[in-house]
């Protein structure tokens, strides 16, 4: 390496906004017209001055809600309830007090943190049953013709026996 010991960080920011940890939401396969709970571990030296969830319903325009804290640095928010076979998908923006800003997943609208609305497809019965769940624009772009042979991973979440989910998973 041309005599150097190691590697620097080409991407250092002095402010770099809220980390996040244990995002989910619950319940994880919601019934018709149930709200989804979302809920993350938001952290920075400058303290978490704000808390959002960001939700799209079957691609339609992102809307957006308050997220509340509830034991220290854990913040949680609503999803209103949709109809069966509705594809949610969400993320989460959070500001800390000198008014950087982050997001998790940290691609946001294009990231891969989705759910659907029980739609009465799984078969729990027979065996374990898997959802894989991408946004409708990586539907369609991965269904496209010129994408079919691609070796290219999109951004998705897999729900394992409709209890867990698997976000950012590349599909």
């Amino acid at each position: 390496l041309n005599g150097t010991l190691g590697t620097q960080n080409s991407c250092y920011a002095t402010n770099p906004g809220p980390t996040f940890s244990e995002c989910r939401h619950t319940p994880v396969v919601p019934a018709v017209n149930q709200p989804v709970t979302v809920s993350v571990r938001a952290q920075d030296p400058q303290a978490v001055s704000s808390c959002e969830v960001w939700w799209s319903a079957n691609g339609a325009a992102f809307a957006h809600a308050a997220m509340s804290p509830q034991v220290p640095g854990v913040y949680s928010g609503t999803i209103p309830g949709f109809a069966a076979g509705t594809l949610v998908q969400f993320y989460v923006r959070a500001t800390d007090g000198l008014g950087a800003a982050s997001t998790w997943p940290a691609k946001s609208t294009n990231a891969g943190a989705l759910y659907e609305v029980n739609d009465g497809q799984a078969n729990l019965n027979n065996g374990h049953n898997f959802r894989v769940l991408l946004s409708p624009a990586n539907w369609a772009l991965l269904r496209a013709a010129t994408n079919l042979m691609s070796s290219a991973f999109l951004p998705g979440t897999l729900i394992y026996d409709e209890q867990r989910a698997y976000y950012e998973v590349g599909i």
